[in-house]
């Protein structure tokens, strides 16, 4: 009876252990939809299709999966340029063309290295014959002139509203304990942004010496070794001044000269970045520079929609705000301003916010807090106020997630919104600009500054937090001695994904079970 019983028990744990990992069968799938446009010869050169994708995945490992051997580019991460897909290369007919970065049917805000793909989203590549002469039409529109291709996959996937239960919305916004939480949340890993930086300086948190150091160190390596240009050159400028340096003299170059002679500046996004970083010290352009201040505003007011906005996103209408807030006594940008403030105010959300999420709902109030509008006014509250409807995105781990939906806090939703609510502070305290270091000295990059430790009757009062300027937002061109692919940033590896007909730990699992299963019932014939 004895044996008969501990066979019986044998048996049903091997059954048992057999489907120990069955839950895999009911893996999340994550998919996208990829597009890629040519130009006017080539047209269509892949039409909306579905795509696989891991966790992690950015946008060049799906083009990766989707053109094996077939993208020219340089650099890693987010310093990826991009020039070329399927023998289409930027700057081989077309002297000014370059491959732009779309994804759910706006410009990306960062470039194919730097963007990281969710569930659901239209990731679309579309060659730019000329920057300076941009295409009107939208993806959609494009394709529908120009192809045959089913355009039923390029609907993003509208999440569902998500208006906060009043009882919750905070009606009197501790913002000191919001940025105190937010920088701890940030300062776990150290600095690793130059939105980051400029947040994290501008707080009035506790910084190390080493921890300066270290980021300083990171900005000379980046400066030395990577392709300084566009986006990436202008936001470098700001964080060397956030962190106390001379990007006149870093690391024997004269960064500011650089930035006013590139000739790569080729959207509003950069135009923006360009300008917020000759404004930060209100440096002197000289006569023969390729851009001025001038020429810069006005390249930013000539893509301005009729409708008042740039594109339909708050993002870029708060960025271009920002930028261009020093220049609002010039009547052409006040009627720009204006124009811009009321397509936002359509936009609002009844919850107070914009997009329904974090980053945007932060850069809208960095751009009204720069402006020296009160975003608690009654013509920007609706249930709520921005400032109200920000902080229902913060955890209680200190970070912000970037939707109401989201899993968990992240990195670039916490910086943005921490730039923003320090941004508020000097508004309050009539301090200007965060994005301003003209008034304050410049140290060696060598010894940064002891850090300020605000006294205790006085709540921790933020310095200029920063702006969300738009990484660059579309990939750059690059000279033809980096057409040859080099290696990239270890890809994210392509393996199928955890489901029941490709997980191998599912099938081995089920082999081993079934040995199992057959060894119990010759024990148990055996025994009986």
């Amino acid at each position: 009876m004895k044996k008969w019983l501990a066979a019986f028990v044998l048996t049903v744990c091997m059954v048992l252990s057999t489907f120990a990992n069955i839950g895999v069968v009911f893996a999340e799938e994550r998919t996208a939809t990829l597009v890629v446009v040519g130009d006017s010869e080539r047209g269509a050169i892949l039409c909306p299709k579905k795509v696989e994708f891991n966790e992690g995945a950015t946008a060049f490992d799906v083009l990766n999966e989707a053109f094996p051997n077939k993208l020219v580019y340089s650099g890693t991460g987010d310093m990826l340029y991009l020039t070329g897909i399927d023998g289409l290369v930027a700057g081989e007919k077309y002297k000014q063309s370059y491959w732009a970065l779309e994804t759910n049917n706006e410009m990306a805000m960062v470039g194919v290295g730097g963007y990281q793909v969710k569930n659901g989203d239209i990731i679309a590549m579309r060659f730019i014959e000329d920057w300076n002469a941009m295409p009107t039409d939208t993806l959609k529109e494009q394709l529908k002139k120009i192809s045959e291709c089913d355009l039923s996959l390029l609907e993003p996937v509208k999440e569902p509203p998500t208006t906060p239960d009043p009882g919750t919305t905070p009606k009197e916004v501790d913002t000191n304990k919001a940025i105190a939480d937010a920088a701890a949340y940030l300062l776990r890993d150290g600095i690793n942004s130059e939105w980051e930086a400029i947040g994290l300086l501008r707080s009035g948190a506790v910084i190390s010496n080493d921890v300066k150091a270290s980021y300083i160190e990171q900005l000379k390596d980046n400066v030395q070794n990577k392709r300084m240009q566009g986006g990436k050159l202008a936001k470098t400028i700001l964080a060397i001044n956030a962190v106390g340096s001379d990007p006149t003299k870093f690391v024997n170059q004269n960064l500011v000269e650089k930035l006013y002679n590139d000739q790569t500046l080729a959207d509003v996004y950069a135009y923006s970045a360009a300008l917020l970083a000759l404004d930060s010290r209100k440096y002197d352009i000289p006569a023969g520079a390729f851009w001025s201040r001038e020429k810069l505003v006005d390249a930013i007011l000539s893509q301005q929609r009729a409708e008042g906005g740039w594109g339909t996103d708050a993002d870029t209408n708060s960025m271009m705000l920002i930028a261009l807030a020093p220049y609002s006594e010039k009547p052409e940008v006040a009627k720009a301003q204006e124009k811009t403030l009321k397509f936002l105010q359509s936009m609002q959300g009844i919850d107070g916010g914009f997009d329904q999420n974090a980053n945007s709902t932060a850069l809208v109030l960095t751009a009204l807090s720069i402006m020296g509008i009160n975003p608690t006014d009654a013509e920007w509250t609706k249930e709520a106020n921005v400032i109200e409807n920000l902080v229902t995105f913060q955890q209680t781990d200190g970070g912000f997630k970037w939707q109401h939906t989201s899993e968990a806090s992240d990195a670039l939703s916490s910086e943005q919104a921490l730039y923003a609510l320090v941004q508020y502070t000097y508004f309050v305290q009539e301090k200007g600009s965060i994005f301003d270091w003209s008034s304050e000295p410049i140290n060696t990059p060598e010894t940064p500054n002891e850090p300020t430790i605000p006294e205790p009757s006085q709540p921790p009062v933020p310095e200029t937090p920063e702006i969300s300027v738009p990484t660059e937002t579309v990939n750059k061109p690059v000279p033809s001695e980096m057409k040859t692919a080099e290696p990239v940033k270890e890809k994210v590896k392509q393996t199928l994904p955890d489901t029941a007909l490709f997980d191998t730990v599912f099938w081995s699992s089920l082999a081993a079970g079934f040995v199992l299963i057959m060894t119990a019932v010759l024990v148990w014939r055996r025994i009986i």
